[in-house]
């Protein structure tokens, strides 16, 4: 019974920390607090590392469970030593670093975050993990209706004449984000009771308020994707054949947008530049030529002084940005060329460990909906999502989809040979 008690109790403080380390990234309430209503124009630096003392008690208890967990962790690098060579490389990248305190500062959380993420994954399931991350989702979409309808001060944003929902965050990009991610759990885990259709319906009226067209058009594809999953259910041979087919019909479009995205954006009622970014990835292509194979170091790209280093960036755009608005290009900067390939090699190994849950025989239902998920993070990452930041709650959800998929998979292997 002691024992019992035991395990439950490690059970719910590890459910805990989870939850509350994962609501931390998400930025909600944190950045208002520390950075104020006018924290998109504020430099992440200048938090006085507020930030990082919200984080320690966590990082403290998030380092034990590690320890307790490391037989397991090293299970998973032992099959996917690609994933430990980039930890390492991100590490590595302090010597060349623009600022290698920084970056051994944030590699180190970045990794202990990443391997708490793959400790969770060896206890819980990875349905288990996705409801406490709705359940989080579902907590900021009713904060964020409180702050809309009573706090418009903080919860509705005023740029450039135009006001957007944006809750219980400093940018309303953010919410949007939550609210595409919300709806594509709700899928699988909303219930036909009364609070979960509540907050439901005022997602909806959120994702109306926000104004964020990348927000409502991938929420409006949700169905399709779904629908398109089937394409990756079957034998090996057909699932190869239809990605082959699939990635030339992507390129094919993707150059069709290139060639006409003017005319697309402003049918769309979308700013041709993208709210700035053409102008960012203009610039940081002059500063990726500068350092094309390892980059600026982690986290380091926008404190450097370099000639078209990140305050040259910030200094040449009145806002100010401290992201390229691109995971994958704010990756090729700080990590070079040599960090974008080991990267890749991950994200498509991930990829494939999504086709397995695709496949799976017992939860085919909610591996659609993760297959879902893995689209929509690529597609965010293409216009806002960081994939490999510290502290950031996309990279929180895409460590817990990899190594849950690689437990639940490594599990099955080992009934099979009990059997």
């Amino acid at each position: 019974m002691q024992n019992v008690n035991k395990s439950k109790a490690l059970f719910f403080a590890v459910s805990l920390v989870f939850v509350l380390s994962f609501l931390l990234s998400t930025g909600a309430f944190v950045d208002i607090l520390i950075l104020g209503v006018e924290g998109r124009f504020t430099k992440a630096s200048d938090d006085g590392g507020y930030r990082f003392m919200l984080w320690f008690p966590l990082y403290l208890v998030m380092a034990l469970f590690v320890v307790f967990r490391s037989k397991s962790i090293l299970l998973l690098f032992r099959y996917y030593p690609v994933a430990l060579a980039l930890l390492f490389y991100i590490v590595l990248s302090a010597i060349w670093s623009a600022s290698p305190f920084v970056t051994l500062y944030s590699a180190m959380q970045l990794i202990l975050i990443s391997l708490f993420a793959v400790a969770c994954s060896s206890l819980f399931s990875i349905k288990y993990l996705f409801n406490l991350i709705y359940m989080v989702f579902s907590f900021i979409i009713l904060s964020s209706f409180v702050f809309v309808v009573f706090f418009p001060d903080y919860g509705v944003d005023l740029y450039n004449g135009e006001s957007a929902f944006r809750g219980v965050f400093v940018e309303k990009n953010k919410l949007g984000q939550i609210l595409t991610y919300y709806f594509l759990l709700s899928v699988f885990f909303v219930k036909l009771r009364l609070l979960p259709i509540g907050v439901f319906i005022i997602a909806v009226f959120l994702l109306a308020g926000n104004k964020s067209m990348t927000a409502l058009l991938l929420t409006l594809s949700i169905p399709c994707v779904l629908l398109f999953s089937r394409y990756y259910i079957g034998n090996k041979s057909n699932i190869y054949i239809n990605s082959v087919a699939i990635s030339v019909l992507f390129l094919l479009f993707f150059s069709v947008f290139l060639v006409n995205y003017y005319d697309i954006l402003n049918f769309l009622g979308k700013d041709p530049t993208l709210t700035g970014r053409t102008d960012i990835w203009e610039l940081g292509y002059y500063a990726f030529i500068d350092s094309p194979f390892l980059g600026y170091g982690y986290n380091s790209f926008w404190s450097s002084s370099a000639l078209y280093g990140g305050e040259f960036i910030q200094w040449v755009l009145f806002w100010g940005p401290t992201s390229m608005h691109n995971g994958w290009f704010e990756i090729l900067l700080q990590l070079g060329g040599i960090g974008f390939v080991l990267f890749m090699v991950f994200f498509l190994s991930v990829f494939k460990l999504s086709i397995f849950y695709l496949n799976s025989a017992d939860l085919k239902s909610f591996g659609k909906v993760l297959f879902v998920f893995f689209a929509m993070m690529f597609f965010w990452s293409l216009m806002q999502h960081n994939l490999f930041r510290h502290q950031a709650f996309t990279h929180y959800m895409f460590y817990v989809f990899f190594s849950a998929t690689f437990f639940y998979k490594h599990n099955l292997s080992i009934s099979a040979v009990q059997d």
